[in-house]
């Protein structure tokens, strides 16, 4: 017998926005699947609230798990009410010096991972008349240099979303885009790990790129000065997941209307401008 409570699926959990959101989520009284990966982090997950987090297993690039997790999901006594594709990864470096494939992996998980997780949820999300929340970044609004997959997928995302709104705006589900700047969370620091041997193999192509590549680095290394806290991001997420009216897109950033007006109405040269001059190069 299904019970009233609301469910959101949230992928990424183990860590950063994703685990965030699982406590706050779990402290409104929502159940909340919440998609791991290491077995370590379900018991971690389970310590946070055991009453109302459920630990999911999902690997969004793994259409088995996806599949066995949908029939976990299924067969409880809650309706699925809310689908947030949180799970994302970075890379960073010019790109002439990135692998092909670790470029197909940033978007196997940041794009791909999206389009697995809709398909297979949809279904249970128009019996509730649900919604879906997808992860995105300023970085899908503004190109980066340096940043082209994670930039790029993000672009993707963007599209996807907007277009996935129309698609289902007859069928009442809602699809939201949140849209944060830098963030108080690891996966930065996880893609500079990532791309480090990368650039230790190639010196010399590294070089032409110098000293904007090291400058980005060691910006995003300090950019605590400049993140946005989760406190912050959470508000807006909880407003896609529970408010009666919805926005399509959330833009989170300590200056909104400065950045709505720099992507909206600034020329490309004054915006390539702006990262000359932040990155000095």
């Amino acid at each position: 017998m299904k019970n009233n409570k609301k469910s959101i699926l949230i992928t990424g959990a183990s860590s950063g926005i994703g685990r965030h959101m699982s406590e706050a989520f779990a402290s409104r009284g929502w159940i909340v699947w919440a998609g791991y990966r290491d077995e370590k982090a379900k018991e971690e997950l389970l310590q946070i609230n055991s009453n109302n987090i459920r630990p999911l297993r999902i690997d969004v690039t793994d259409m088995k798990l996806i599949n066995k997790a949908r029939k976990v999901v299924e067969s409880s006594e809650n309706r699925l009410d809310v689908l947030f594709n949180n799970a994302g990864v970075a890379l960073g470096g010019p790109i002439e010096m990135l692998d092909i494939e670790d470029i197909k992996k940033v978007y196997d998980v940041n794009f791909f991972g999206y389009i697995r997780m809709i398909q297979t949820f949809l279904p249970l999300l128009r019996k509730s008349a649900g919604r879906i929340i997808n992860m995105s970044s300023i970085g899908g609004l503004m190109g980066s240099p340096f940043l082209i997959p994670y930039s790029s997928s993000k672009f993707a995302v963007e599209g996807m979303s907007d277009s996935l709104r129309r698609e289902l705006s007859n069928q009442n589900i809602h699809v939201s885009i949140i849209e944060p700047g830098p963030m108080q969370t690891k996966i930065w620091e996880k893609s500079l790990q990532n791309s480090e041997s990368i650039f230790n193999k190639k010196g010399e192509i590294l070089s032409l790129y110098q000293p904007a590549v090291n400058n980005l680095k060691n910006l995003t290394q300090k950019s605590n000065k400049f993140t946005v806290p989760l406190e912050e991001l959470e508000k807006h997420i909880v407003l896609a997941a529970e408010s009666p009216k919805p926005r399509s897109r959330y833009l989170v950033y300590r200056n909104n209307i400065l950045l709505k007006i720099l992507i909206s109405f600034s020329p490309s040269k004054l915006i390539d401008f702006f990262f000359r001059k932040s990155l000095h190069y």
